[in-house]
């Protein structure tokens, strides 16, 4: 229910918030890797999509790296969640307590999760199979989001690159109740396409 919840915020071609972004990987080798490009609320030209393609294959070991580039005139708020092949949902170490710094993107700047000297790099781990890779962008904060899993992931400041959520489906109405734009019945979110941009990156790890 939280990733059916998760992928439903999926908008990158209604969404009116000009963002781009692009995962790359850093393989074993040191050759990188473009894993896809995707823009919202721009032209499809603007992105070296790879959609409709099969997700990439990936070592355990290798690294990632998001490039976001915020075209709008305003603060922008990021959230990155990852699905794993066992139906898990996971926060990157570093978008977590102590390391969290980079939920922030300033007006016409681009972006790079993790920084490069973060003191936690984003590596993939096992298990094999899909991992699905969600990156929210907000004109609002994931007020929240931030609370819920700042209480819930207190352990999770580990030198590992994921972190495990133990409560996936609270988040998931958390992120929704972040991005609702107010009134409706209670048991309804309504999310404004000019607000949010979500994308949604896929990979293989083998």
């Amino acid at each position: 229910m939280a990733a059916k919840l998760l992928r439903l915020t999926a908008n990158v071609a209604s969404s009116h918030l000009g963002i781009k972004a692009t995962l790359r990987a850093l393989r074993g080798d040191g050759s990188s890797m473009l894993l896809d490009s995707q823009a919202a609320g721009r032209s499809p030209a603007e992105a070296d999509g790879l959609g409709g393609l099969e997700p990439p294959f990936l070592n355990i070991g290798d690294r990632l790296h998001c490039t976001l580039t915020n075209y709008t005139d305003d603060e922008l708020f990021v959230r990155l969640i990852c699905l794993d092949p066992r139906g898990k949902m996971l926060i990157p170490s570093f978008a977590v307590s102590p390391y969290a710094s980079d939920g922030m993107m300033m007006p016409r700047q681009t972006l790079t999760i993790p920084r490069d000297d973060a003191p936690l790099p984003w590596a993939i781990s096992a298990p094999n199979g899909a991992v699905e890779v969600c990156v929210l962008v907000s004109r609002t904060p994931f007020t929240q989001t931030n609370l819920l899993l700042g209480r819930s992931l207190r352990q999770a400041a580990s030198p590992t690159s994921l972190a495990l959520v133990p409560n996936p489906l609270e988040v998931a109405q958390a992120l929704l109740g972040d991005l609702h734009q107010g009134g409706g019945a209670e048991d309804t979110w309504l999310l404004d396409v000019r607000s949010w941009a979500s994308l949604s990156f896929s990979y293989r790890v083998v």
